[in-house]
């Protein structure tokens, strides 16, 4: 209904049930009347009648052929950001993150005065690379009114004019030339551009939890501990990471006592191939 009526100014933000009605005997905060009901035909409607009724009967539904499973993995990777995992997409996401952990630290009174703007801008920047552009505007102007209250919805929607512009041209397949090289047209700034924007309003107890806005001491050490667990785990060279010697020795004991290669593997809840190769190497 919201995208339908658009064009004479939908409000983006309601969309629920909660927002279009109103419970009777509630009181309007904005004027303090209180909400009444009139019966006209004693007829209930469903939400989805209502809609049917203005905009005209949806196209019928029709199930999906993937197992449920697979569509819920499919949703949750796309909705989480997680689905290009080690891209752009994936690294604007966790930019996006990080913007969330430091407006919940100022969760009572909004992203401080002054850095409104750039947070805004950022965050709009950040949704432009993992949310469909057709959704963009309608996702910046409901963080706006969440987490900068100072600004009002015509300076939000400044903010993001551009943003959004850049988004549809990407959605149209355009490119930039940037150094030479054909990109991408939405906007990109590096770690260490982000962290000295917001480096401001991030308090250093914060610091710790945030990935992807953090200064370059921090990002070499969260380097260094990731390699040191990636070499912590490395491979013995004969067909096990060192973290599943254990396991491995585990299984040739019960294999030792006659139980089967499926036995085990239901046992200790592992891939039956899994055992099988443990177990057939024994006498190395």
């Amino acid at each position: 209904m919201i995208a339908t009526l658009a064009s004479i100014g939908a409000d983006p933000v309601a969309r629920d049930c909660t927002r279009v009605l109103r419970l009777c005997g509630t009181i309007n905060s904005k004027n303090g009347a209180e909400v009444t009901a009139k019966v006209l035909t004693g007829k209930r409607w469903t939400l989805h009648q209502l809609s049917d009724a203005v905009l005209g009967e949806r196209p019928e539904w029709k199930p999906s052929n993937k197992p449920r499973s697979a569509r819920i993995r499919s949703l949750g990777a796309a909705r989480e950001g997680r689905k290009y995992k080690g891209s752009i997409y994936h690294r604007w996401y966790l930019v996006y993150q990080d913007l969330m952990k430091i407006a919940d630290w100022y969760f009572l009174g909004g992203i401080p005065e002054g850095h409104r703007d750039t947070w805004l801008f950022l965050a709009s920047v950040s949704l432009s690379w993992f949310v469909p552009y057709d959704r963009i505007e309608e996702e910046i102007i409901k963080t706006a009114q969440m987490w900068t209250p100072g600004l009002t919805v015509k300076e939000a929607r400044r903010t993001m004019r551009p943003i959004i512009r850049r988004a549809q041209a990407a959605m149209r397949g355009e490119k930039v030339v940037w150094n030479g090289i054909e990109v991408d047209p939405r906007y990109r700034f590096r770690r260490s551009t982000l962290y000295n924007w917001m480096q401001a309003i991030i308090p250093a107890e914060l610091l710790p939890q945030l990935r992807a806005i953090i200064p370059d001491e921090l990002r070499a050490q969260h380097k260094k501990e990731a390699d040191a667990g990636r070499w912590d785990d490395h491979y013995t060279k004969t067909g096990v990471r060192v973290s599943n010697e254990d396991k491995r020795t585990t299984a040739r004991q019960m294999r030792a006592k006659g139980m089967t290669y499926q036995e085990i593997a239901t046992e200790m809840d592992m891939p039956l191939s899994t055992i099988a190769r443990w177990c057939n190497k024994m006498l190395i």
